[in-house]
């Protein structure tokens, strides 16, 4: 499952207008790196493919955190 925030998803719609879903799908998966850091840590196990190709292909959509993961982190969700 990917984690993006809220920003990060509403900017990749704006950069589809200029950059290809490959590009896009790159910057959000480093953006969710420097931010989350190693999630597989706690059980969460990013896929190999970017979250816009994922919906696309499968109808999976990355998880848009708007504090779920502070909470995952600090034992408050499993």
């Amino acid at each position: 499952v990917h984690i993006i925030t809220r920003e990060v998803a509403n900017l990749g719609l704006h950069l589809f207008k200029y950059l290809p879903y490959s590009t896009v799908d790159s910057l959000q998966v480093l953006h969710s790196k420097l931010k989350y850091g190693d999630t597989a840590k706690y059980g969460i196990v990013r896929p190999t493919e970017g979250p816009n190709h994922l919906k696309d292909t499968t109808g999976k959509y990355p998880v848009v955190d708007i504090g779920t993961f502070d909470k995952i982190k600090s034992g408050d969700i499993q």
